[in-house]
């Protein structure tokens, strides 16, 4: 379904087997930009110019003790997220936010 940009059922990716479960692995992540428009095969960081691609292949710089500062009640319980994170979750939820581990079943 993602050829029409609808919602379609996430192909389910394992957490890597460090990684701390987060409300966001709930959440049904879809690629489309990724799986379905052309990328851009170099993996070099700098600015440039990408004929023909869409998007590139970036791998954040990681983040020394993230904390996750801010949280919208609102929109995470319209999400099916938890209105308040407890620590564990709001800990791993700052690893993923600042870019320090991916949400299993997305691209980075």
């Amino acid at each position: 379904m993602c050829s029409d940009w609808g919602i379609a059922e996430p192909t389910p990716t394992p957490a890597p087997p460090t990684a701390v479960a987060t409300p966001l692995d709930r959440l049904p992540w879809v690629d489309c930009v990724v799986r379905e428009l052309p990328g851009d095969p170099r993996t070099e960081v700098h600015p440039r110019q990408v004929p023909g691609a869409a998007w590139s292949p970036v791998r954040p710089t990681p983040v020394r003790a993230p904390r996750l500062r801010a949280w919208s009640a609102e929109v995470a319980t319209q999400l099916g997220l938890p209105a308040e994170p407890d620590a564990q979750h709001a800990d791993a939820l700052a690893q993923v936010l600042a870019g320090n581990d991916v949400v299993a079943g997305t691209t980075p």
